[in-house]
């Protein structure tokens, strides 16, 4: 039994749902479902029950609901503490997408001079999704925005950021005009998402909601089809890309204070070591170098 089936089937009780758990977990539902069905042949066991509502556990999956969760945080703690040597200095940190361009590579070059010792493994995956890992002691740090920090973590701010409309070169765009920028066509990630939160509320604010004609949750097609002027995104200046690619594309600046963002660098204060803090205040410096010199497309 993988304890990475352990993790799925707790997602799965907690979200009642496992349409709903594949999506956290950035999975195919399909591929969710067969993991589950793994797991059920193994334990020799029905572990829920099937509706059109969703699922909820069967006497059997209860049971194993309550162990699992102490088995994964047994696992997790087994790995960071007696680990060999070489294991114990990995550190695992997860980036939302939108904060990828802006840390991913600085913070390899960061570590790999600063601090040889460690051995970084990043993770890119949706904010509720590394929450949720960071919380289970998956991850060593987790980089939020601030609407995605818990009071169970230790968290400070790492950089601030604004989002922008991102749309093909020579798109006109009136920001002062927001029905016909609710009529544009939007191409937005899949809620929950907290760049989605805000478009949302946005719109939400003037009375509108905007037209969307597609979901994507892969942040390349996204720029590559607005590259195309198959439609509109809202995108974070961390986000934008560099080189070639932003001579095709144009940022427009929305008014309000909803469209600033500040990201924060997650830990859990009951397992971190003391490097911890130190690799999130590096983070920041980062952060804080992308403040000062980042821009976006005109």
């Amino acid at each position: 039994m993988e304890t990475r089936r352990l993790n799925y089937f707790i997602k799965i009780v907690e979200s009642r749902s496992i349409t709903a758990a594949a999506r956290e977990l950035g999975m195919a539902q399909p591929a969710l479902s067969q993991q589950l069905g793994v797991l059920e042949h193994e334990l020799r066991s029905t572990l829920f029950f099937r509706s059109r509502s969703g699922v909820t556990p069967t006497p059997a999956g209860l049971r194993l609901y309550e162990r699992a969760r102490r088995i994964v945080r047994d696992v997790a703690s087994l790995e960071r503490d007696v680990g060999d040597t070489m294991r114990s200095q990995v550190v695992t940190i997860g980036l939302v997408p939108s904060a990828m361009p802006t840390l991913g590579l600085a913070l390899l070059r960061m570590v790999h001079k600063d601090m040889p010792s460690l051995r970084p493994q990043i993770i890119e995956a949706a904010g509720h999704a590394l929450r949720d890992q960071l919380e289970r002691g998956l991850l060593d740090i987790a980089v939020l925005p601030t609407s995605l920090a818990s009071a169970q973590l230790q968290s400070r701010a790492v950089f601030r950021d604004r989002l922008y409309i991102l749309s093909a070169r020579g798109r006109a765009i009136d920001p002062e005009a927001p029905r016909d920028l609710a009529a544009l066509p939007w191409i937005v990630t899949r809620a929950p998402n907290a760049v989605r939160n805000v478009l949302s509320a946005w719109f939400a604010r003037h009375g509108l909601e905007p037209n969307v004609i597609a979901e994507v949750d892969a942040m390349p097609l996204v720029i590559d089809a607005v590259r195309a002027d198959l439609g509109v995104t809202l995108l974070s200046s961390s986000a934008v890309p560099s080189g070639a690619i932003r001579e095709e594309l144009s940022a427009t600046d929305l008014p309000g204070e909803l469209l600033e963002r500040t990201f924060m660098g997650c830990w859990r204060p009951d397992t971190a070591g003391e490097h911890i803090p130190m690799i999130v205040e590096r983070i920041a410096l980062i952060g804080s170098a992308h403040e000062r010199d980042g821009k976006v497309p005109s």
